[in-house]
């Protein structure tokens, strides 16, 4: 099946479970998740990361199994390079929630939860998987702003 009508897809991805291996099994998970996108021939543009870094820090709402900011960067990491050989034409991005994180201590969000359970700023943790993507050879492509209607 070939698209006629050259429509974009993208796609959502949000399963991120705390723990060290996090990011390869995220990264298989997503790979069997989409995989029927390719079988049909279905090319996948965007691959949107739902709330990863929240999902794998300890953010005080359930802070069982949690990682610091530094693991968890190292598995979303290992998450990025990993997807890149399944989806090497894709753009991979993270989508946050910016009225539940503080920016920056300067710059707070409206409720700033994620911060104020973690201590984290998501300045400090986008640098952070910045850092560890680049180290091991690989990157996110854009950052979406989720920001509701309420807020």
């Amino acid at each position: 099946m070939t698209l006629t009508h050259h429509v974009a897809v993208d796609a959502e991805f949000g399963n991120f479970q705390p723990g060290v291996g996090a990011g390869k099994a995220a990264a298989e998970l997503a790979r069997a998740m989409h995989a029927w996108m390719e079988h049909r021939g279905v090319e996948m543009r965007a691959l949107h990361l739902d709330g990863p870094i929240r999902r794998l820090i300890a953010c005080g709402r359930d802070t069982e199994g949690g990682l610091d900011l530094e693991q968890a960067a190292k598995e979303l990491a290992d998450f990025l390079v990993e997807s890149r050989k399944t989806f090497p034409e894709t753009h991979i991005g993270l989508i946050t929630n910016f009225p539940n994180w503080h920016y920056t201590p300067e710059h707070p969000g409206m409720l700033g939860t994620w911060s104020n359970g973690s201590g984290v700023s998501y300045c400090d943790a986008l640098e952070a998987v910045y850092l560890a993507a680049e180290k091991k050879g690989g990157r996110f492509d854009f950052v979406e702003v989720d920001c509701p209607f309420n807020y």
